[in-house]
Order: C-alpha cells, then structure tokens, then sequence
C-alpha cells in the first residue's frame, strides 16, 4: 500500500538525534497526557532511569520511589536533584515494566518537557497498537461484540494515523480527551480490545491508496451526516463521508434525549465566544434541515445590552460546542421550547457530531451477524482495508 508517508517522516526525523537517549517503538505516538501542570508524581514498578535529551546523560532511579518532578526558572526538578535540561525522556529498564504518573500506568516512554510558559506538559511516546490498547476501552464497552471491537480497532488505528500531527504546534501527536481520542494508559486495557486490536493488527482503511480521516461517534439515530454539513473546512463531499441510513444504533441511550437548559448558561457561552452584545436571549431556533435531519443552522434572538432587539444565527456543529457537547448531544434536534423565563428546553436524537461510523451501529450490525469489514464497509463507503507497513 501507498501511505501517506509526511507525519510519520517529519517524526523520524526529530527522533534521528536522540534515538541514544532511551528505547522508542517504531510508529511513535505521542500522547500528551498532562498539559501545563505545576508539577507531576512520576514513579515505575521496577528500575527505570531518564536521559537529557541534548546530552543522551542517562540517570538510574530506585524502583518504587515516587519523584515529585516541578519545573524550575532554569530546568527540571526532580526531587531534589536540579537538571538543567527543559526536555526529559523517562523509561523503564525493562520492556515489561510501566512508568506511572499520578499514579497511573503507562508503556514505553515518558517525555516531562518545561513549557514557555513556566508549567510542565507530560507525553506519553509509545507504539501504535500499544497505543490503540489504552483507547479502545475508552471508546467503546469491552462486552460489545468482537466484531464491533474489531471494526473500532480498525478505525482508531486509521484515524491515529491521518492525525499525527493534530497537535504538532503542542509538540506532540495527539491529546488524551475527546478532540482526538480518550486514552487512559495501560489503565484502559482489557483483554477482549486487546483481542480486537492483536486480529486487527496493522489494518487500516484507505480510499484511492491513502489513509482516511476516519471520524466517528457514539450514535447517529437512523442517518448519519455528510461531511460538508459539519466541518466547513470539508466544503465538498468527501465519498467515505457521505451521510448512510442506519438501521441498527435503536438501542443506545441517548437515541432519545432532552435537556432543559437555563439561558442565563447560553449566554454566558456565547458571550465568551465573542457574542457580547447579548443581554438576554428570547428565542432560539433550529434551521435548515440536512438530509439526515440534522438543522445546519441555530438562529437566535435577543435583547441587546443597549436594550433593543437583536439576531444571529450561527452553524448548529459551533452551537452545540459552543453550549456543550454533552448537554445539546447533537445538531438533530427536533424541538427547541422556552419552558419559563429563564430556561429552554431542547428534544432530539443520537449523540454526536454524526460522521463516520457509528459506534451504537456497529454494535447493532455485529449483533445481527455483520462482521467488522462489513462493518466499516457500510460506514465508510468506497474504503478499502489495507495493512499498514511499518
């Protein structure tokens, strides 16, 4: 297969000088896992030491003992040894072993790297399919059907790599939360994603020989979304991202929701998003229905602060994130009420931005027999699985 080759080379490359100064896999993920702290607890089960990355200087520490690691006007703390170094890789002596922040597991290496800013931001650089263990779990429920584990872990590995560089100007590949994917460390581990991730090793979904964007979410309820309707930088249709019927996410909890929200709460969002002319909202609406039944459009009314009418619309994908992603669930909204004075009752379906597969769907097909090739095959229409090669 023909592989998009630039993320992984302009990886590579930076790792060219310091490959010396600690063991690294060879597709690297690099996971933040705290960003700008004040300080992290870092420890390991067994001996582990950590190298200057400008030097290649390697330092032992105990087994068992936990360093309070703080960033200092010039370098790193660690306990009460002062490095000069803004740039630490810590790593187990032995592959078996783990290293633990705050107290939680994690393989490979740990890169501690002072910020700008005076805080300290922790990754976690490790291999792909050890990458893809701490993810899955944090995805879906490891009691799923093997299929629809399957067609998760091929999907997450797919989507890992298009997003290597999501958070290059961060230094590092990918965050632990839901912007990219939630990833708990060994933590999140589980023997049956773990099957899932070993039977899938390496697979991967492409269109015309290279990799896709392969986005999902929880739950679509009965069509998923096109593209072009949710991320305007997608401004035409992409054919692996066209809006499919699904038949089989009715069982997910949130195919059915609704949520009172005060408007005290919409305005306060919206005014830390730049609408600061609003004094008090009057009414919001939904428009311009997709062919999934989504709305495209948010359009709302006001009172200014100058004490005369107002309105705005907005996309209904930034409404919701602007809102809250987890109380608006998704753009398909069925109803929109001012219940009182001071509170709005939204109504609609499914969970989620709605592109890609979804995951309550997959469920469903591999409840009813599906395996995961056709799994994907139906979510991402037009995609081809391949093997990734190293």
């Amino acid at each position: 297969m023909k592989k998009n080759k630039l993320p992984i080379l302009l990886l590579l490359a930076f790792y060219a000088a310091v490959l010396h100064a600690g063991r690294l896999p060879d597709t690297i993920i690099r996971v933040a896992i705290e960003e700008n702290a004040d300080k992290v607890n870092i420890g390991c089960e067994g001996e582990y030491y950590y190298c200057d990355l400008v030097t290649g200087e390697k330092c032992f520490l105990a087994d068992k003992d936990i360093y309070l690691v703080k960033p200092l006007k010039k370098g790193i703390l660690i306990g009460d040894k002062e490095i000069s170094a803004n740039e630490l890789r810590f790593s187990p002596e032995t592959a078996n072993q783990c290293v633990r922040i705050e107290g939680k597991r994690y393989r490979d290496s740990i890169l501690i790297r002072k910020t700008k800013t005076g805080k300290i931001t922790v990754v976690n650089e490790l291999g792909l399919e050890s990458y893809l263990a701490g993810v899955l779990t944090r995805e879906v429920d490891p009691a799923w059907p093997m299929e629809s584990l399957k067609a998760q872990a091929v999907v997450s590995r797919t989507f890992t790599l298009s997003n290597l560089d999501r958070h290059k100007d961060e230094g590092y590949s990918l965050c632990n939360k839901v912007h990219c994917q939630v990833y708990g460390g060994m933590d999140g581990e589980n023997p049956r994603t773990n099957k899932a991730i070993e039977e899938t090793r390496g697979q991967v979904l492409v269109y015309n020989g290279r990799l896709i964007n392969a986005v999902f979410h929880s739950c679509c309820a009965g069509y998923t979304e096109d593209v072009k309707n949710v991320w305007k930088n997608d401004c035409k249709t992409v054919k692996y991202l066209t809006a499919v019927k699904c038949k089989f996410c009715k069982n997910c909890p949130q195919y059915y929701w609704s949520k009172n929200v005060e408007e005290s709460y919409i305005r306060k969002k919206l005014v830390y998003k730049g609408y600061t002319g609003i004094a008090e909202i009057t009414g919001i609406y939904f428009q311009n229905k997709t062919k999934s039944g989504r709305s495209k459009t948010i359009r709302i009314k006001y009172i200014s602060k100058k004490d005369k009418p107002g309105e705005t619309s907005i996309s209904s994908a930034k409404f919701r994130l602007f809102v809250d992603p987890w109380t608006i669930k998704s753009t398909k909204i069925s109803s929109i009420k001012r219940i009182n004075d001071s509170t709005f009752k939204f109504t609609g379906n499914g969970w989620g931005h709605g592109v890609g597969m979804c995951q309550w769907g997959a469920k469903g097909m591999a409840d009813k027999g599906y395996d995961y090739k056709e799994i994907v095959a139906h979510y991402y229409p037009s995609t081809k699985i391949e093997k990734w090669e190293e």
